[in-house]
């Protein structure tokens, strides 16, 4: 028995107060880690359950854009393209979720929605800073900029085109790219040399992984936002954070080439799809390099043009509110209600420009669209009106010194032009399509109210804007409910349909349905099965239907694209030597109804498409092949016998 105060006596019923203290310490990190993984999953439930309600992800189906995102993301080989090859990234998302079609869009979803609300979180702590007196409203004013950001990237979904793309590929990259770009700010004005050193390292192969997620979908989109990350970097931080930026986005690049190829998410021939990529005819004069930035240069023009195009209530309550704007902006007051009743008016005007249903100034309002310039004229003008109203222009009651003030607005500037980085070489335009990426606007917005220091107005100016986001996005889902790009209203959507070879299921219009199912039970009667071969040759370009019948289509995706300048040219592309190994003699047909095709010259390009695609299947057209439907999509097979042949497709 050892005697009382020997090292070697213990009793474990009694503890000294600091070991008391260090358990308790535990049990504490350990509660409030479980409290916010809790939070953590139930927001992310929450959110899943949500935006699947919010975007109706489980209604209704574009047959034209949305089934080249579907076939893009489920290729029949690593090698398909239809320009650039952007299933390779958008694939193991589709994966992940079991094919599932709905799913597979709420989960894209919520990446962008999560993706920028980091961008907002981060670009409100890179133009402010914690002191005594403002740490408390930086938080609030944080808490708002990612509310704003995850806000007003819904924009994007105005025209209900929900299934990742390659937008939303390019979109989802490079905000992640500017997230980590603006939370290297914040971190290295508050940390040591070299612990600045180890997190731009960490976020820049971040910000790498995901310019490298871009690059398949839109290439340009990679340097660009690389240089301009570097100059916001070199210009808030200095020039030692900005090469370790650059030197670890650039070696870690062939690093992520490396693993695609060797998780076989990338072909080992990958430069030889991305030549066959840069070899494609474009479809629209705008996206080539140089109409791409002709469309920048005259950017301001079309702006003005927009503006002018409006109707003369909203302009004219925009120009009131700018004025009392500019009135508690000059004098550097307070003013905190003229500021607010300023951006208010502002703010109503822009929306109702929108098209949103504002009383009094557009009561019946318009669909938001695709290529909705109103949109994006709404969204500058309250980004305009959100700097003047809350930055206070030339005041230096913050203290700030130069070196400050660059990096704040380098911020700003960065955020604001990203929509146009977004959508260089856009078929629709930099302009129109700046619209999809207004949600980065909203955050520009927030992040140029802010100042070093924050005060509760800069903090109400803040709301202010998460306000406007809110009722815009509101306003431009709403419009895609009730016109849905190339579909019908999704409260009409109420049928369910199998889509695909994967069990997936869409509540399609029941005339749609009708067609889907009907074309497929008259195929599958007369030996149709899953793998199919069947090239697509329908005017209004109809990738979805091969989807749905579960086909196998050529490695291009899709033949051509009618209505447009280069559709022909198109077509002798994707039928020369590097694509020839489809068999075209084995394949059906699918073609459009010729009493459908408004366009007159239509007939004749559908026409002289099939010749050029009988030629090369070797089997005249139609004399060799038999109609098996004919509702609004004729499909055809081909045929041993000519007593096979001659069935009437137009009756």
């Amino acid at each position: 028995m050892p005697r009382l105060g020997s090292d070697r006596w213990h009793d474990s019923s009694v503890r000294l107060p600091e070991e008391a203290g260090a358990t308790a310490q535990r049990r504490r990190f350990s509660w409030r880690w479980a409290a916010i993984l809790f939070v953590v999953v139930a927001g992310l439930a929450v959110s899943w359950w949500g935006l699947g309600r919010i975007l109706a992800t489980d209604r209704g189906l574009d047959l034209s854009d949305e089934g080249l995102y579907l076939l893009g993301a489920e290729p029949p080989s690593l090698n398909a393209a239809w320009g650039f090859p952007f299933g390779w990234h958008t694939r193991p998302v589709f994966a992940l979720v079991g094919y599932d079609i709905a799913a597979f869009r709420t989960l894209g979803a919520l990446l962008l929605v999560l993706s920028s609300a980091w961008l907002g979180w981060a670009a409100a702590r890179a133009v402010t800073r914690d002191t005594t007196s403002g740490a408390r409203a930086a938080r609030w004013f944080a808490v708002i900029a990612a509310l704003t950001g995850a806000t007003g990237s819904l924009l994007f979904y105005a025209p209900m085109l929900r299934t990742p793309s390659y937008n939303w590929l390019n979109l989802v990259g490079l905000t992640i790219s500017v997230a980590s770009a603006l939370t290297v700010v914040s971190a290295g004005r508050a940390r040591a040399l070299d612990g600045r050193r180890l997190i731009t390292a960490v976020l820049a192969g971040v910000s790498s992984a995901a310019l490298f997620m871009t690059f398949p979908a839109k290439p340009t989109t990679l340097p660009l936002v690389l240089v301009l990350t570097a100059v916001l970097v070199l210009v808030a931080v200095g020039w030692r954070l900005a090469g370790w930026w650059v030197l670890w986005n650039v070696l870690l690049l062939p690093v992520w080439v490396g693993v695609a190829v060797l998780a076989r998410l990338w072909p080992t021939d990958f430069l030889s799809v991305f030549r066959l990529a840069l070899q494609m005819p474009a479809p629209d004069p705008l996206q080539t390099t140089s109409s791409a930035i002709r469309a920048a240069v005259l950017l301001p023009r079309d702006v003005a043009a927009g503006l002018a195009a409006a109707p003369d209530y909203p302009v004219l309550t925009m120009m009131a509110g700018l004025a009392c704007l500019l009135v508690a902006v000059i004098p550097a007051r307070r003013w905190l209600a003229l500021r607010l009743v300023g951006f208010g008016l502002v703010g109503v005007s822009a929306l109702a420009i929108a098209g949103a249903p504002v009383p009094v100034l557009r009561p019946a309002g318009e669909a938001f669209g695709i290529a909705s310039a109103g949109v994006t004229t709404a969204c500058l003008v309250i980004l305009v009106a959100a700097l003047l109203a809350g930055a206070r222009l030339g005041t230096k009651d913050d203290g700030d010194d130069r070196d400050d003030s660059l990096g704040r607005w380098s911020s700003v500037a960065l955020i604001a032009v990203l929509p146009f980085v977004f959508s260089f070489g856009s078929g629709n335009g930099i302009y129109a399509q700046a619209s999809l990426a207004a949600g980065l606007s909203f955050v520009a917005a927030v992040a140029g109210v802010a100042r070093r220091s924050m005060t509760r107005d800069r903090v109400v100016i803040g709301a202010a804007v998460l306000v406007a986001a809110c009722i815009l996005a509101g306003a431009a889902v709403g419009s895609g409910w009730r016109a849905p790009f190339r579909a019908a209203p999704l409260a009409e959507q109420t049928v369910s349909t199998l889509i695909g070879t994967h069990d997936a299921r869409l509540l399609l219009e029941p005339a749609l349905s009708e067609g889907i199912t009907g074309l497929r039970d008259r195929a599958e009667s007369v030996g149709w099965a899953a793998g199919t071969p069947l090239a697509d040759v329908s005017y209004t370009w109809n990738p979805a239907v091969p989807y749905a019948l579960g086909a196998r289509v050529p490695d291009f995706l899709a033949l051509t694209i009618f209505g447009y300048s280069a559709a022909h040219d198109i077509v002798d592309f994707h039928l020369s030597e590097p694509f020839l190994d489809f068999p075209f003699d084995r394949s059906w047909f699918l073609t459009s109804r010729e009493s459908s095709i408004e366009d007159p010259t239509g007939h004749l390009a559908v026409d002289l498409t099939m010749q050029k695609l009988a030629a090369v299947a070797g089997r005249p057209f139609p004399d060799s092949y038999a109609c098996v439907a004919a509702g609004d999509f004729v499909l055809w097979r081909p045929v041993s016998t000519p007593r096979e042949a001659g069935q009437d497709c137009e009756g």
